[in-house]
């Protein structure tokens, strides 16, 4: 554990986990494994948020990387380096449940293992609110008058992928997080090109808002601006009957509501 907090290193696969600066926090960390476990302090300087890292009570830690799991055990000394005694477990990123008496094996999987199978044919479709305006709209005359704007907006149309969502069946093999990436870019190209999503496209949608004011009278517009994106599952399979299953989700549309009050200064 030590060695990990000085250098934010895994101890199995050596990647990166933490950066420089979590490093130096955790050098100053004075380490004590009791039966309950890591402080609340200790798991959150050595498994801060958005670290390739995982923590699982009492004190076991996983490399999001290799899989791989190091656990401090508290068994009542300290090696010469003044950090404590690391057990060694493993854990696939994906597994099905065997005997406990059978030996677990699995096979690493590799990206270049799988084709592209095609897009499931269930898809669905969701709204998401991107952005939201307002504006006052004046009549400081003493006649009714009619007043008129135009409201724009664009945003880059985009696509996608969830990685971290994929899920793999049929094997007992294992993707590392790079190799579902990998995929994951495949899987973008794919959908990219079957939706016509080409480079630095944009999505525009103008509306035009017309409203009477009466005499020395305001109102205020408020417009809300909406996202259409179609989800949808990109599916990869391998010869020795392994398939793997990716999220995504592809911008299809902006739309545009608005609706008026009276504006009061």
């Amino acid at each position: 554990m030590r060695s990990y907090m000085n250098s934010g290193n895994c101890p199995r696969c050596r990647q990166q986990i933490l950066n420089f600066a979590y490093s130096l926090v955790n050098g100053e960390l004075s380490l004590a494994a009791y039966a309950t476990g890591l402080t609340f302090t200790q798991r959150l300087r050595l498994a801060p948020g958005g670290a390739p890292v995982t923590f699982t009570p009492p004190n076991t830690f996983t490399c999001l990387f290799c899989r791989e799991n190091w656990e401090i055990r508290d068994e009542g000394r300290r090696d010469l380096s003044g950090g404590l005694h690391l057990g060694t477990t493993t854990s696939p990123l994906f597994s099905t449940s065997v005997d406990a008496a059978t030996p677990f094996t699995s096979r690493a999987l590799s990206p270049a293992q799988f084709s592209f199978a095609g897009i499931a044919p269930k898809r669905s479709s969701e709204v998401v609110v991107v952005r939201k305006e307002s504006k006052v709209m004046r009549n400081n005359s003493s006649a009714t008058l009619t007043r008129r704007e135009d409201f724009s907006w664009a945003r880059e149309r985009t696509v996608t992928i969830e990685e971290r969502k994929a899920t793999i069946k049929g094997t007992k093999g294992e993707l590392t997080l790079a190799g579902l990436a990998a995929l994951g870019g495949t899987l973008t190209d794919e959908v990219r090109s079957m939706y016509a999503v080409t480079s630095q496209e944009k999505l525009m949608r103008t509306t035009s808002v017309s409203a009477e004011l009466p005499p020395y009278s305001a109102i205020e517009i408020y417009l809300e601006w909406t996202l259409v994106r179609e989800l949808g599952v990109g599916r990869f399979t391998e010869s020795e009957g392994a398939r793997v299953e990716m999220p995504f989700a592809v911008d299809i549309d902006l739309s545009v509501e608005w609706h008026s009050r009276d504006a009061h200064d």
